[in-house]
């Protein structure tokens, strides 16, 4: 895969997390604070991941990356359900921190494979 592939995706991301943050400065809901919690995550599925660096090989860590990715999911699709009000900056919110999510994916797998590229 080119790096200008993969980097698209956080920048895409940064795009969403402006538009969400505008549009939910002009529609407050204290309920769009609940999406810090996604990135929370990932920083700590990145840190578990670099913390067992090169002790989970192969399959055994598709089972942590499913938990982690269906969680994201679930969490992203559950606050932009309950934000009916401010749909925009929900679904903006959850782009970014689902494409926050895949790129700890990428970094989690390569830590806990210890295989970078």
């Amino acid at each position: 895969m080119n790096s200008g592939v993969l980097s698209i995706i956080p920048f895409i991301g940064v795009v969403a997390l402006l538009a969400g943050v505008v549009a939910s400065l002009a529609t407050p809901k204290r309920l769009v604070l609940l999406f810090v919690l996604s990135p929370v995550l990932s920083e700590c599925y990145v840190g578990i991941a670099g913390s067992m660096r090169g002790q989970v090989r192969g399959s055994a860590s598709l089972i942590p990356f499913l938990v982690f990715s269906a969680t994201q999911v679930l969490l992203s699709g559950f606050l932009i359900y309950r934000l009916k009000r401010s749909r925009f900056a929900a679904c903006a919110l959850g782009l970014f921190c689902v494409s926050y999510a895949f790129i700890a994916v990428i970094v989690g797998g390569m830590a806990f494979a210890d295989d970078w590229i």
